[in-house]
């Protein structure tokens, strides 16, 4: 009951505004998949050895190891690795100090962040890709190294281009609710909102389709799959078609 009186207000003064007079429309980021790997098809991608090209880069060996190994077992979680040959990524990370003119500001600090893909059944470097990042003092090295392996992991990775996604209207102040929340990016409160819909209109086609939406952004396909299902059961459409081919292309 308290949730529903705390949707209803967050609704309630939105509406003075006239906020929910007006479309809302999501970005949905198609969800990354081992079956992506372009680069190394049929290949178990595992972090290798980084070396320090200076001494003051030793220290963040051990941060570069830990979040590759994060990244990849995010990205490798659709099929059974094993049994597939490994390759490896390691690398290289050069920590310069000085006075670096980039996009037109100062820069205190640059570092040379090389990535080599080893076969290391032959020992053999595959492919290797540089980045060069500046920051202006250390607290940026941490973000610069994450955004240079984020980087490196989406062109193995190709994710895809974020696909706009408008909201239909469902037939109940809880869908409103929940048209609201996801305007402010609370998706989680919104596939809620969404549900509370469905309890009290069971029929309510657009409320199924709006929480596949938001279960389809919180990563978790399988139940994005069965709200885009019941929907088009309900009425079938283009866009419950679409949600249900996105989702499938991952599973």
């Amino acid at each position: 009951m308290s949730t529903s009186i705390s949707l209803f207000l967050i609704v309630f003064l939105a509406g003075l505004t006239g906020c929910l007079q007006k479309p809302v429309t999501i970005t949905v980021k198609p969800a990354i998949s081992y079956e992506t790997n372009r680069s190394f098809p049929d290949h178990r991608l595992e972090v290798g050895t980084f070396n320090a090209g200076t001494e003051n880069a030793r220290t963040w060996l051990p941060f570069i190891s830990q979040y590759l190994q994060q990244q990849l077992n995010q990205k490798q979680t659709s099929q059974n690795l094993a049994g597939l040959p490994p390759i490896s990524i390691g690398g290289k990370l050069s920590i310069y100090y000085g006075s670096f003119n980039y996009r037109n500001s100062t820069s205190q600090l640059k570092m040379d962040l090389e990535f080599q893909f080893i076969d290391p059944r032959e020992k053999r470097i595959l492919r290797s890709v540089q980045s060069t990042l500046f920051t202006r003092d250390e607290t940026g090295i941490e973000t610069q190294l994450q955004r240079a392996i984020d980087n490196m992991l989406e062109s193995l990775f190709p994710s895809g281009m974020p696909i706009p996604v408008t909201l239909a209207k469902g037939f109940t102040r809880y869908d409103a609710d929940g048209r609201k929340l996801a305007s402010l990016g609370d998706y989680r409160r919104a596939a809620t909102a969404f549900q509370m819909a469905i309890d009290a209109r069971p029929d309510d086609h657009n409320a199924l389709f709006n929480c596949g939406v938001m279960f389809e952004i919180l990563n978790q396909p399988n139940l994005a799959l069965d709200y885009y299902r019941r929907a088009n059961q309900i009425s079938p459409q283009a866009a419950y078609i679409d949600g249900i081919r996105r989702v499938q292309s991952i599973q």
